[in-house]
């Protein structure tokens, strides 16, 4: 699936290319009636030919403000500025992609700075770039934090990338000072212009109703996998399963679930510190359950059930548990029908992008 995901974004670069050529400017597929009856969607999957085979019955769409919002993404003020790309130690994909991002939709040259958990991987990236690292438009760089750091404040650099942790962020643009809740509080000592992804506690919504076996199962399966694919090295890792507390079938799938993950054997733990943040949430949480062995150096899949849901101040609400670690929080509500867009709403403001989480990455 990360090579779909690779090659696809290849085709689309391809595609934006050959509409500038002709076009001038890349083609947008035409304006529809959205879901929640705007008439400023646009259709972004599918959008080739290979979607409707490695994407079979999954569409996209997204909202603009303005019917012309798009055109200053075509025209990025920081076009042909050095930019430092910070690269993720988790999916080699995200290097992949950022790269391409930077070089063809941001169009600037870029340095990466390798992360070190994955930098084995150079090599074979710059085998890859080889035609773009001798025209000079890409670099690789190897190193420890201090060589990131360093370049992320070198004149040269003009915009900055991240994929990694809220720490980091915050080290790069504020000196590591938390100064206040709110960021634009803050004072920065990094002026860049700086787009990073800083991971997520991803919400799981379940819809409550009356479902078969085969229904109940199929879902388990999907949310196990969530947690287990990576060993749960992922951004959108599921962190925190939101049920409907009268749904009647809770019980059963949180028992399905359980279930299923203590039949998989836990996998190799290789972040750095991953450890200790596991110990710092099991210290929180001694309740947990761990469902299946442990082993030096293999964290087992571990459930949190029953999170208070009145409690803004859990750990697991405001801080990414990054390692096998998954919570549970039942919520009231007087319409069901309705639970589940008003919880996603919900979840999304309290934990999506805006906000920082995460103790390493």
């Amino acid at each position: 699936m990360c090579a779909n995901i690779i090659l696809r974004q290849f085709d689309m670069i391809i595609l934006s290319l050959k509409e500038i050529v002709k076009f001038g400017k890349p083609q947008l597929p035409d304006f529809k009636l959205s879901a929640l009856g705007k008439s400023n969607a646009i259709t972004v999957l599918p959008r080739i030919k290979s979607d409707k085979t490695f994407y079979k019955g999954v569409s996209a769409e997204i909202y603009l403000k303005k019917k012309n919002d798009h055109e200053s993404v075509y025209r990025p003020s920081d076009s042909g500025k050095l930019a430092l790309i910070l690269a993720a130690g988790n999916q080699s994909l995200l290097i992949f992609s950022d790269i391409l991002d930077c070089l063809f939709i941001k169009n600037q040259p870029a340095a990466v700075k390798m992360n070190p958990v994955n930098d084995y991987l150079t090599p074979i990236l710059e085998r890859v770039f080889k035609p773009l690292i001798r025209e000079k438009f890409i670099s690789f760089i190897k190193g420890d934090a201090s060589i990131g750091s360093y370049l992320s404040c070198h004149e040269k650099i003009k915009t900055l990338h991240l994929t990694g942790s809220d720490k980091t962020y915050d080290t790069i643009v504020f000196g590591g000072k938390i100064q206040h809740e709110n960021a634009e509080d803050r004072i920065p000592v990094n002026n860049r212009p700086f787009s990073a992804e800083l991971g997520n506690i991803t919400p799981v919504t379940v819809v409550p109703g009356q479902w078969s076996f085969d229904e109940l199962y199929r879902q388990v399966i999907h949310v196990a996998n969530m947690m287990v694919n990576n060993a749960s090295f992922n951004c959108i890792t599921a962190r925190l399963l939101i049920v409907h507390d009268q749904w009647a079938q809770r019980e059963k799938f949180l028992e399905m679930l359980k279930g299923y993950l203590s039949t998989r054997q836990a996998n190799y733990s290789y972040y750095p510190n991953s450890d200790v943040i596991y110990a710092k949430f099991l210290s929180a949480y001694p309740e947990a359950e761990k469902l299946c062995k442990e082993r030096d150096g293999y964290l087992p899949w571990t459930f949190i059930s029953g999170l208070n849901w009145q409690n803004k101040d859990e750990i697991i609400y405001n801080s990414e548990p990054y390692c096998p670690i998954m919570g549970e929080v039942s919520i009231p509500g007087n319409d069901i029908p309705a639970f589940p867009i008003l919880k996603i709403h919900e979840a999304y403001d309290a934990q999506g992008s805006g906000k920082y989480h995460g103790d390493y990455k």
